[in-house]
């Protein structure tokens, strides 16, 4: 069994530096006692499950990660929950993006589908890129037949 007077070595990478038990303890209560809130936070922000546990997740993490600076702040529960906000935006600008991309996707997607309907023009070769034109029907008066 482990000492528990000893520095334990950081858990999964999670800590930069060695972290005494009590340290853990006193992240595991503020944990207990944010967790409700912070997932509060982050549902209302996304609206969405998933997000949601990603969010609470990544923002105790960060806390974790840094909770010797962090646990002495007068609000260590402020940090967490802008940690949440500032991710949510950063989600919301991404989707955004992502959604404006594809928009752009599909617009193409329409214009060469409409392209590919027109027929090839007589003589045209199986395989290659066809220049369509809108021309007029009738034909050419003999002066610009091409000779």
């Amino acid at each position: 069994m482990a000492d528990p007077n000893r520095s334990a070595a950081p858990l999964a990478g999670l800590a930069t530096t060695p972290y005494a038990v009590p340290v853990v303890a006193e992240f595991d209560n503020f944990y207990r006692d944010e967790w409700h809130t912070v997932v509060g936070l982050a549902l209302a922000l996304t609206g969405d499950r998933g997000a949601t546990e990603d969010l609470t997740q990544e923002a105790f993490a960060s806390a974790f990660r840094d909770w010797d600076r962090i646990g002495a702040y007068d609000e260590p529960d402020a940090f967490v929950r802008r940690v949440v906000a500032n991710r949510a935006v950063s989600r919301g600008r991404r989707l955004a993006r992502v959604s404006r991309a594809l928009s752009r996707i599909a617009g193409r997607r329409r214009a060469r589908d409409r392209h590919r309907d027109r027929q090839d023009p007589p003589g045209a070769r199986p395989g290659r890129l066809a220049l369509h034109l809108d021309l007029p029907s009738e034909p050419l008066p003999p002066y610009q037949e091409p000779t």
